[in-house]
């Protein structure tokens, strides 16, 4: 029995060592595309079992980027502030507690540049910043040149639930590939089944064989020793 387990446990290792050989070349070759195709599928079962955090509605704010606006932060933690328009690379985004009048930090995940030196994914966050107290802010957007603004353009303000997510997604998709290599495995075993018992079968005759040899060598040994005598 214990002979079986180490079997089908180093089968089941040596199986998981070949999957993960075409992953870590996929990793080699688009890394940042192989990190979210394995990060969306990690998160699948998860999304369907409602275990992920979700922003909602009413936690997302908008702000116009030509005015002053005041929004409304639920949560405390890291944000997200995204815009329909790169801006990021020549746009100072403001930010202060209608409360306190405390400024908060906001750091832009762009360098400072002219619009034409850098390229910006505008479904990609283009700021970032973290808040100790949910409340109403003030938020401002104050352009290096007025003219590289977009006139109306309006800034979505999220908050940031990745960590969660991505602890997650490290779990689910540990999980999840602990059982596919365990089903792949048991697949194998289920159509190699007729050639480990006909391998199994021919090593049981072997052993006979060798038994009924090694029975007879001593016989004629004592025999032979009987007749010495």
């Amino acid at each position: 029995m214990l002979k079986q387990v180490a079997y089908f446990g180093f089968g089941t290792l040596v199986i998981g060592m070949i999957a993960v050989l075409p992953l870590i070349l996929l990793i080699v070759i688009v890394p940042s595309l192989t990190f979210q195709l394995a990060y969306d599928a990690s998160l699948f079962i998860p999304n369907k079992l409602g275990l992920t955090e979700e922003v909602t509605e009413g936690e997302t704010a908008f702000a116009n980027t030509n005015n002053i606006t005041l929004i409304n932060l639920t949560k405390i933690g890291r944000y997200r502030i995204y815009s329909p328009q790169p801006i990021a690379n020549h746009t100072i985004i403001t930010l202060t507690s209608q409360d306190t009048e405390q400024q908060i930090e906001i750091t832009p995940l762009h360098d400072f540049a002219p619009s034409d030196e850098v390229r910006i994914k505008t479904k990609d966050p283009q700021y970032i910043f973290n808040i100790d107290s949910p409340g109403t802010y003030k938020i401002e957007a104050n352009a290096m040149n007025p003219e590289m603004l977009p006139e109306g353009a309006t800034l979505t303000v999220k908050p940031y639930v990745g960590n969660y997510n991505a602890t997650i997604a490290f779990v689910a998709g540990f999980i999840q590939a602990c059982i596919i290599i365990f089903i792949i495995r048991l697949v194998t075993m289920y159509f190699r089944k007729p050639a480990i018992v006909k391998e199994k079968d021919e090593q049981n005759k072997n052993r006979e064989q060798f038994e009924s040899f090694y029975d007879q060598e001593m016989k004629e040994q004592f025999d032979q020793s009987k007749n010495d005598m």
